[in-house]
């Protein structure tokens, strides 16, 4: 309420210590703030996205199903010879004491075409992930 009806701007620490007030010539304007708030936004989902992506590709589960797509000579056959996959493979991984169950959508990039690519895996305790489905 001081502050509002203050002609000088100045809080009321202001004027108990006697400072002046001054506004601020180099002010950054709205504009860039915005944008690099924007930018800040845009840089933290990249993060998250590359991290989430790194931990799926780094799970036994996916690994497997890497495997199995490698072995499927339909799966040759449809793409042709298999260049990589897809940068981000989506679906879920859970694993509950040792029990674990995955679905992932794995994108084939290969020589003559690209496919998506669906896995089932499961997983008992102290065993290695298994094929269930692939389609």
């Amino acid at each position: 309420m001081v502050l509002a009806l203050a002609d000088d701007k100045r809080r009321l620490g202001d004027k108990a210590a006697k400072t002046i007030v001054v506004k601020n010539p180099n002010k950054v304007s709205r504009i860039l703030r915005t944008l690099s708030l924007i930018v800040t936004a845009i840089a933290f989902v990249a993060i998250i996205l590359v991290v989430i992506s790194s931990a799926m590709k780094n799970s036994g589960a996916y690994k497997i199903a890497v495997q199995e797509i490698e072995q499927n000579e339909k799966i040759i056959q449809s793409v042709g010879e298999i260049k990589g996959y897809g940068f981000m493979p989506t679906g879920s991984i859970n694993i509950v004491n040792g029990f674990g169950e995955a679905q992932l959508q794995i994108k084939v990039i290969g020589h003559e075409r690209n496919e998506s690519i669906y896995v089932y895996l499961t997983k008992e305790p102290e065993q290695e992930w298994k094929l269930i489905e692939m389609y």
